[in-house]
Order: C-alpha cells, then structure tokens, then sequence
C-alpha cells in the first residue's frame, strides 16, 4: 500500500536471516579470540626458539667426572720412590744418574740420611773423594747409628792416601755392623797399605766368610797371598775373582801379573 513505511515493505525472510546472523555474533566472536590467542602462542614460541639468547642454547651440557679426571696433571713422585729408583741405579752401577736422583731427594728432604749416604757411595766409586767425605759427614751427623757413612767416609779417605784416619773409621762402622762384609774387605785394603799383610788376610776372609760371593775380597786375598809369596794360593784366590766377575779388570791383570812372574 502506498501510505506503509519501508520496513513494513521489507520481506520477512530477509529478517529471518539478519536475525539469525545477529543471534550466532557472540559465538563466532568467542572463535575468532581463541584462534587469535592460539596464533600468539605459537608466535612466542617460534621466537623463543630462534632467539640466539634462548636459553636451551646457551646452557653447558654436563660432563663426565672421569673426564674432568684425566686432565689432572700426576702427583709428583715421593721422596721414597726416588731413593728407591737411586738405590736400583747405584746398585746397577749408573753412579751418576742415581747421585742426580739422590739430589733430587734431598732436595724434598733436606734430613734424609740415606739419601746423603747414597749420595757419598755414588761420589766414591766416581772418584770424587772430598765430594764424598762432605756427603757422608752430612750423613753421620743425622744418623750416628749407621756403620754405612762411615765405611764410606773411610774408603774417601783411603782415596786420598789417609790410611790411618780410614782405619779408625772401618772399625767404628764394624763396631756397629760386624757382619758388614764391604768394611771388612776395605779393612784390610787398609791394612795392607799399612804393610800388615797377615792382618789384611784376616780382614779379607772374614769378609769371605760372611759374602762368599763378594769377588773384590777374592781378588785382595789373592794379592795379600801374593806378597806372603803365597803364590798358588794367591793365583787360586784371583781365579776364584774372576769366577765370580769374568769382566773383573783388576783380577784378570793381576792373574796376568802373577803368571808371567812365575813364568806360567
């Protein structure tokens, strides 16, 4: 009709449909929030992940305590296993290596009085005599008790022809120690020095007597024999030298000596 208005014009349907529109706004609004808070969370987690700072990124990963272990640096050796590896070089004749080790020692223990007696052994047989006295002083002064430094000291002295004063010094050291055959064979190197032949021989066969095998005893006993013109004796003595020691220098010259004199 002409006098009604638009919205009476209208077609019913058409507000059917704007109805149902306006009736499902809250609904799809509550959708659109969540896909936006849902888009948020992702964004922040793809951040996270590609930052350089991101913390996954930056924390050590933890070691194994056996291999923080194995670049520790090893324990220095004690003063017990460098006297032990001195001892096995003296004892092996390396006189020179083992008084470095026996330095060694005492600088970690000033007061080691082995280490000083090995170090005065070791000087001796490398033929430094007044190095040696002045080791085994140091050595007799931290330990009186112990016939070794003194039967070295002696045989120092003997290297410097001061044959009473070593003398005195084997029979302190045998005083302490009877059964020490090396100061008994250097008594009686002594002694024949001194132009005591009989007790020389006596002093080499105790030394005999308590180290059957000790070829430098042998060796003494034959010369002493010799100058008793003991003469085989003297060549069996110097033979059995040589029979403990084949490369002993001093006993095959000898019995060379011997031989030719005798005419043999």
């Amino acid at each position: 009709q002409p006098g009604q208005s638009s919205a009476a014009q209208r077609p019913r349907g058409s507000t059917l449909a704007i109805t149902a529109v306006l009736q499902t706004l809250p609904q799809r609004r509550a959708w659109l929030w969540g896909t936006l808070v849902s888009l948020g969370a992702l964004l922040l987690l793809f951040r996270t992940c590609a930052s350089p700072n991101a913390t996954t990124e930056v924390t050590p990963s933890a070691q194994p305590v056996s291999e923080v272990a194995t670049d520790l640096p090893p324990s220095p050796p004690t003063t017990a296993e460098i006297l032990s590896q001195a001892n096995e070089l003296r004892d092996g004749g390396d006189y020179q290596q083992a008084l470095a080790l026996y330095d060694q020692a005492i600088a970690s223990e000033p007061e080691s009085a082995v280490a000083h007696w090995g170090r005065c052994y070791s000087l001796n047989r490398l033929q430094q005599a007044a190095s040696a006295i002045a080791a085994c002083d140091q050595a007799i002064a931290l330990n009186a008790d112990d016939p070794r430094p003194l039967s070295s000291k002696g045989f120092a002295l003997v290297q410097q022809q001061r044959h009473a004063e070593a003398l005195a010094l084997f029979d302190q050291a045998l005083d302490l120690q009877p059964d020490n055959a090396e100061a008994w064979n250097n008594r009686g190197t002594t002694l024949l020095q001194l132009k005591q032949p009989e007790k020389a021989l006596i002093a080499f066969d105790q030394a005999i007597e308590i180290q059957p095998d000790l070829a430098e005893a042998w060796n003494n006993r034959g010369a002493t024999l010799w100058n008793l013109q003991r003469f085989d004796e003297a060549i069996t003595a110097v033979d059995q030298a040589i029979t403990l020691n084949p490369d002993y220098a001093d006993a095959l010259s000898l019995r060379q000596q011997m031989r030719e004199k005798l005419g043999r």
